[in-house]
């Protein structure tokens, strides 16, 4: 099927016949013994096998897109050696099996089985793939896997929407929108399903020879609805992470230009991709891609872990230090993580690029088993733009997380400093973290309150801060 139509680009309406040597031996049982009938399900084994690679082939070669349901005819010779016809508990053979692609069953006299001029839209579509690769090349910052395919999903979102006609419409008239074709061929205005967005996205990376690989399951949208789903999941570094370009469109910058988001990019099963749901808990995958057949599609393993292309210095020469957290008393309020650069011998080499550096803050609830890096999506990241204080040997710097509501100021955040930079010998960007501190809003308030409670002789301002204190804590 691979050569047929993916390396010679042959039409829906070549016929695949795959010739056995030596013939396939099966045990003969028919289900109507007086008549000689044979039961289908008798050629398990090689009814199986025809089913498991059309699956693959659906799966790993979107680029024949014009290719959708199929047919195929087993051929047995039922014949024993003596050559009469063999009886129940005696071998015959399977010799070949033939694979044809029916034309649509939905509308009347279709010439093809995707959508109307399917086939015909090869040329466009192999141009259309050329030239988003060659858009893709000229818009990365370095050819790194992890630039590729941050560069493949935001092309994708700005050149594709999704098909909610097709949601409800006929197969037939929006089969396209099943397929990546929507996203080449100029005519069907980059229009697609969850599928569409899905097999553009192998298509791209295997045109820059990243591993990638199309998954489906159920897209859980909340916990008592979902419906079936497809995404992908992409190779870098060895390990296996999601990508879902579905979930990551729609959204868009003030002027109305689309706007592409990164809370389902290259994430893990663990990772926390809304404030309640890890990426595991709304898809689930099952394998069950093909509705007559019994067998799975065995999908890669995820990693557990979202992919941090920072290369992270575990031993740096750089410090960071998080000194601890207060609380912003003013509303909206807030927790304020204070973070300290030290300098003098471990300063930053000369001539290095410090792109950014600041603090990560997250409800210490939904960070679960991940770490608390700057590409968790969930992570609220505060660039440093206030400097609190700054001398020849230390430079610190705040994050403040505002907009905490009273009901939650029991509630423990955990939050690091981060600083990233681009090391001028190699270009690889770097990332220097500070060991995380939790508190809650109402520990530090608690805290400061005991401290400025202990002074003998506290001054005007140090009352007013202590009766602040006390009324945010309602303990006046």
């Amino acid at each position: 099927m691979y050569n047929t139509y993916v390396i010679n680009k042959k039409s829906d309406k070549e016929t695949v016949k795959i010739t056995f040597s030596p013939d396939i031996p099966f045990t003969v049982t028919y289900s109507v013994p007086a008549e000689d009938k044979l039961d289908f399900k008798d050629l398990g084994e090689v009814d199986d096998i025809v089913l498991s690679a059309a699956a693959a082939f659906f799966y790993d070669c979107p680029e024949a897109y014009w290719i959708r349901g199929f047919n195929y005819t087993i051929h047995s010779d039922l014949e024993t050696s003596a050559g009469v016809l063999a009886e129940t508990g005696e071998t015959a053979y399977v010799d070949w099996i033939e694979i044809t692609f029916p034309v649509s069953s939905y509308v009347a006299n279709a010439t093809d089985n995707a959508y109307p001029g399917a086939y015909d839209d090869l040329t466009a579509f192999t141009t259309g793939i050329a030239t988003a690769k060659a858009s893709i090349e000229a818009s990365r910052l370095d050819s790194s896997p992890y630039e590729t395919v941050k560069v493949i999903h935001d092309y994708i979102l700005l050149h594709a929407a999704y098909n909610y006609n097709a949601l409800n419409g006929d197969t037939y008239t929006y089969g396209y929108a099943f397929s990546a074709a929507p996203l080449f061929v100029p005519r069907l205005n980059g229009l697609f399903v969850c599928e569409g967005y899905s097999k553009a996205m192998k298509i791209l990376c295997n045109e820059f020879n990243i591993n990638c690989a199309l998954v489906s399951g159920t897209g859980k949208t909340s916990d008592t609805s979902g419906g079936p789903h497809m995404w992908c999941y992409v190779q870098l570094d060895g390990n296996w992470y999601a990508v879902d370009a579905t979930w990551d469109d729609g959204h868009y910058y003030s002027d109305g230009t689309p706007c592409p988001v990164y809370s389902y990019f290259l994430v893990g099963s663990g990772t926390w991709v809304t404030n309640t749901k890890k990426f595991s808990q709304n898809h689930i995958t099952d394998g069950a891609v093909m509705y007559n057949w019994d067998g799975e599609l065995v999908f890669p393993t995820l990693s557990k872990a979202i992919y941090n292309h920072y290369i992270v210095d575990t031993n740096p020469t750089i410090h960071l230090h998080t000194l601890g957290a207060g609380i912003r008393l003013s509303e909206p309020y807030g927790i304020r993580f204070g973070i300290q650069l030290l300098q003098g011998g471990t300063n930053i080499p000369d001539g290095t690029v410090v792109p950014e550096f600041g603090t990560l803050i997250i409800p210490t609830s939904i960070l679960g088993d991940n770490e608390l890096t700057i590409s968790t999506p969930t992570v609220r990241k505060i660039r440093a733009e206030n400097i609190y204080s700054q001398d020849e040997t230390q430079l610190t710097f705040t994050g403040v997380l505002i907009n905490i509501p009273q009901s939650s100021f029991d509630t423990n955040m955990t939050g690091r400093g981060y600083l990233i930079y681009i090391d001028k010998n190699t270009g690889k960007e770097h990332i220097v973290y500070s060991d995380p501190v939790e508190r809650s809003f109402n520990w530090v308030a608690n805290a400061a309150l005991e401290q400025y409670e202990s002074i003998q002789n506290p001054t005007d301002t140090q009352k007013a801060m202590i009766q602040k204190l006390k009324k945010i804590l309602n303990k006046q």
